[in-house]
């Protein structure tokens, strides 16, 4: 049976989802190489990384790196949990990547989520996977506005 936290959770992160893949399937794919200026990231990065954020949270919170790993390692890595990752079809990676994450957190028990940690080189401390993916829902949010 699913707990009310999860229930809260899955909620909660289904609206970002929607909202996202709205967001993905607006971008013009001839508008990809786009920079607003030199210091920021192409529309093409920038949809990537929203697009596999939550797999890539998934791959840190299974993974012991101690720093961030090199990007042939980490598109390796999620590849090998939700397919091909290379396309420019971003709202397909992104919903592989939810399904991922949402897959990843159902696993959990509710004392998992809260009381259960892990450490990636992103944070200062062990964290709780509650904290974890509310962190990268923050995250995902920020980016997509």
């Amino acid at each position: 049976m699913e707990s009310t936290l999860k229930k809260s959770l899955f909620k909660s992160y289904k609206n970002v989802q929607r909202g996202t893949e709205f967001v993905l399937k607006a971008i013009p794919q001839d508008k990809l190489e786009y920079k607003p200026n030199n210091n920021m990231r192409s529309l093409k990065d920038l949809s990537f990384h929203i697009a596999t954020l939550p797999v890539g949270s998934v791959v840190l919170a299974e993974s012991n790196f101690t720093e961030f790993p090199p990007m042939d390692v980490l598109l390796q890595a999620m590849s090998d949990r939700i397919g091909e990752v290379e396309s420019k079809n971003f709202a397909d990676i992104f919903v592989r990547s939810s399904n991922h994450f949402i897959e990843f957190i159902d696993k959990k028990s509710e004392d998992d989520l809260i009381n259960s940690t892990y450490k990636s080189f992103l944070m200062r401390q062990p964290a709780t996977y509650l904290e974890g993916s509310l962190s990268m829902i923050t995250h995902l949010i920020q980016h997509r506005g």
